[in-house]
């Protein structure tokens, strides 16, 4: 199994611990998270995960080989850019960053390292988005020239409470709409 661990507790965060924790393929041996609270949160979940506060002291103590970065997205570039420059494969929560150039710092960070680096992206594998893939393929539609779609769900009260940092455009690189 490959050691993994993960950054940031909040609601995919946890998403991950929690999965990568039922997974024969995944070996769970760190979460990090800026409050001790998150960590005995999870502890409650899955007693004997080791949890730290500093990525840091996580990544020369826990034998982790690849992470999960899943905190917030103005975090996203210290975070990925030290697990990188530490030689750890990376999954990477969307959006990348908050910012263009933030984004190009970490992609550029990514292509100087021989590690895994990949963004958790899942919309091309929706059944709608597989369809019209299969369609246009098949030339069903004719020749594409230019698409657009939309998708709006509504927001999750555990996912934007009051003051989340999602709702904030100078954190999350444009708010909820580019998250």
């Amino acid at each position: 199994p490959v050691r993994m661990g993960v950054v940031g507790l909040g609601r995919f965060g946890r998403l991950h611990a929690l999965t990568l924790a039922r997974l024969a393929e995944a070996d769970l041996v760190a979460v990090v998270a800026r409050r001790q609270a998150s960590l005995e949160g999870l502890a409650a979940e899955l007693p004997g995960t080791p949890g730290w506060t500093s990525l840091e002291q996580a990544i020369a103590e826990s034998g982790a080989e690849a992470w999960v970065v899943a905190c917030s997205t103005a975090a996203h570039v210290p975070v990925t850019r030290m697990l990188l420059q530490a030689g750890k494969s990376v999954l990477l929560e969307k959006p990348v960053a908050h910012t263009v150039e933030a984004a190009e710092r970490v992609l550029a960070a990514a292509a100087a390292v021989d590690v895994v680096f990949q963004i958790a992206e899942n919309a091309q594998f929706w059944p709608e988005v597989v369809a019209v893939q299969r369609l246009i393929a098949e030339g069903a539609v004719g020749e594409v020239i230019s698409a657009r779609s939309w998708h709006c769900a509504p927001p999750l009260d555990d996912f934007y409470p009051e003051g989340a940092w999602r709702l904030s455009a100078g954190s999350a690189g444009g708010g909820v709409a580019v998250d």
